[in-house]
């Protein structure tokens, strides 16, 4: 699957988003679930959504609702900001068992510059860990929902979508 940043300049409803931050002409290539194991995962995680999709979070978005759901993420303008909500949520409320995997945790990055934080559910499997992220959008609304990939590959697609080097947090 690949994204061109400049192809999409408007969001849901014809709307002009100020989410995309990722300059002209950049390709964002996501993951091909062309294995089985990455094939698992995301169907897994897209099970959660289709199960939880109503699931209420306290939202942390510029649009200033009280709550969101999880199948709402989907819109740029409403991941922008619940990260921390969404990830908490489903860590506490769905578990690891509804993911497929051993466990769940947080992974956090940081602007290296600009300041600011994006968090993301961080899993574990008989074959690793990986990314599961249901807020990705807000740095490019054509990502997948929700997106799934190895650590680095997450990383590396925010840092393209967004226009932004991001570090590792401890």
């Amino acid at each position: 699957m690949t994204f061109t940043a400049n192809d999409h300049p408007r969001g849901f409803g014809g709307r002009f988003t100020s989410t995309v931050h990722a300059e002209p002409g950049t390709t964002l290539t996501a993951p091909e679930p062309s294995d089985t194991i990455q094939c698992r995962r995301l169907e897994a995680a897209q099970m959660v959504l289709a199960d939880y999709r109503e699931m209420e979070i306290l939202d942390h978005s510029p649009a200033g609702r009280e709550t969101v759901t999880l199948g709402e993420l989907g819109d740029p303008a409403l991941a922008l900001g619940n990260c921390w909500a969404a990830t908490g949520e489903l860590i506490e409320q769905v578990g690891a068992s509804e993911f497929d995997v051993d466990w769940l945790d947080e992974i956090t990055i940081r602007r290296a510059r600009l300041g600011g934080q994006h968090v993301a559910v961080l899993a574990g499997d008989r074959d690793g860990q990986f990314v599961i992220d249901f807020t990705a959008r807000q740095f490019h609304p054509e990502l997948p929902f929700p997106y799934v990939a190895g650590v680095d590959e997450w990383k590396a697609i925010v840092e393209r979508a967004s226009g932004t080097r991001w570090i590792m947090d401890d």
